[in-house]
């Protein structure tokens, strides 16, 4: 049994006998499990997980929302994952939208507490509308993903330079998807800036994923001879 598993075991036991105090322990060791089996290419028993959190955490948003709400808009995003892997994608679309819209009624209540988590969100949501060949809305999901976290990345680039890089990567996939080739070139040039300042800060952690980012760009828009 891994510790994630384990986790799981204990959490179950405890839930049984007090459910208010450990449902939202059991709920996020459910939704951790799910993660890890869904990088290990275990995606059956990933979605398994991701589902059992989803419910809990609905459960418990019902009785106080909020006190919950904020759990259940990150297990639907993490449950859009497993759905997405194994080729449920309409399902995962909707584990999105229905995830931005909760972190997006978090936001406009506390942005400093949950700009961060719609952004991510919208980002997710993105991805699941390209792959559905859903090309101007995974677009209008990207720029405003881009825009959230280039506000938060000046706030706190430790924090989010990492996130509004990634987010740009992604930016760039729809705007060359959709012909743009120019605006794909600028944000693709961003992404690899992004990469570069986050580096400043943590060159260990980040310094592959720059060179990559800069091989994308090369690949993507060879330079002129």
């Amino acid at each position: 049994m891994t510790a994630a598993e384990e986790a799981v075991a204990l959490y179950r036991g405890l839930a049984e006998q007090r459910p208010d105090a450990h449902l939202p322990g059991l709920a996020g060791a459910l939704s951790n499990l799910g993660s890890r089996l869904d990088r290990l290419g275990r995606h059956e028993p990933a979605l398994a997980a991701a589902e059992e959190a989803v419910t809990l955490r609905r459960r418990l948003a019902a009785q106080r929302p909020d006190v919950h709400l904020r759990g259940l808009a990150t297990a639907l995003n993490n449950f859009g994952t497993p759905l997405d892997n194994l080729g449920r994608y309409e399902l995962a679309l909707a584990a999105a939208e229905e995830a931005v819209a909760l972190y997006r009624g978090l936001a406009t209540r506390l942005p400093n507490a949950h700009l961060s988590g719609l952004a991510s969100a919208l980002n997710n949501l993105g991805g699941h509308l390209g792959r559905l060949g859903r090309y101007e809305p995974a677009l209008a999901a990207a720029e405003e993903a881009v825009t959230l976290f280039r506000g938060l990345a000046e706030q706190r680039p430790d924090a989010h330079l990492r996130d509004l890089a990634g987010t740009l990567n992604n930016l760039s996939s729809w705007l060359e998807g959709l012909g743009r080739q120019e605006a794909a070139l600028s944000a693709m040039r961003e992404c690899v800036q992004a990469w570069q300042a986050a580096c400043r800060h943590h060159p260990e952690l980040y310094e592959g994923r720059l060179a990559f980012a800069q091989a994308q760009l090369r690949h993507r828009h060879p330079p002129l001879i």
